[in-house]
């Protein structure tokens, strides 16, 4: 009996099982994206301390067709003449994602103190949440208003 490495045995499972049908072909290597965003509204709010900052509400197509809603928390300081530090800010486990009151609390304390921060959308979680209706309460799935946390099982 030959022994491979658990690595190469992985890899020879995957293989298979992509030849097989069972996972989508990987995008081409030769096509480059081209990354595109789209403002979907500007929102001038107001830091403890009375200076304002600015949240872009966008859509950022992470594939080609595939849309993530983001937020970019912009501080006062920040233009193209004097770039600021960015943070990331991915959600965690929240239905609201980016818009959960206490990740824009984490945004809005990162700007007062000079930093730009993109929050977005997980797969799963906020606009981004592409289940279907399995439980007939005109929600998607996995909303857990209702304590039903199914998420398409």
């Amino acid at each position: 009996m030959l022994l491979l490495p658990l690595p190469l045995m992985l890899l020879l499972l995957l293989l298979t099982l992509r030849s097989a049908g069972m996972f989508a072909p990987l995008p081409s290597p030769t096509r480059a994206p081209k990354p595109r965003a789209i403002a979907r509204g500007v929102v001038p709010l107001r830091l403890p301390d009375g200076r304002l900052y600015t949240l872009y509400k966008l859509l950022i197509e992470t594939r080609p067709g595939y849309w993530a809603p983001a937020g970019l928390y912009l501080p006062p300081n920040a233009s193209a003449a004097a770039p600021v530090p960015a943070v990331l800010q991915p959600s965690g486990h929240s239905a609201w994602a980016w818009r959960e009151p206490d990740n824009q609390a984490i945004a809005a304390n990162l700007c007062a103190r000079g930093m730009a921060v993109l929050g977005y959308d997980p797969i799963g979680q906020g606009e981004r949440n592409m289940d279907p209706d399995l439980d007939d309460s005109g929600r998607p799935s996995g909303d857990d208003k209702d304590g039903t946390e199914t998420f398409g099982t």
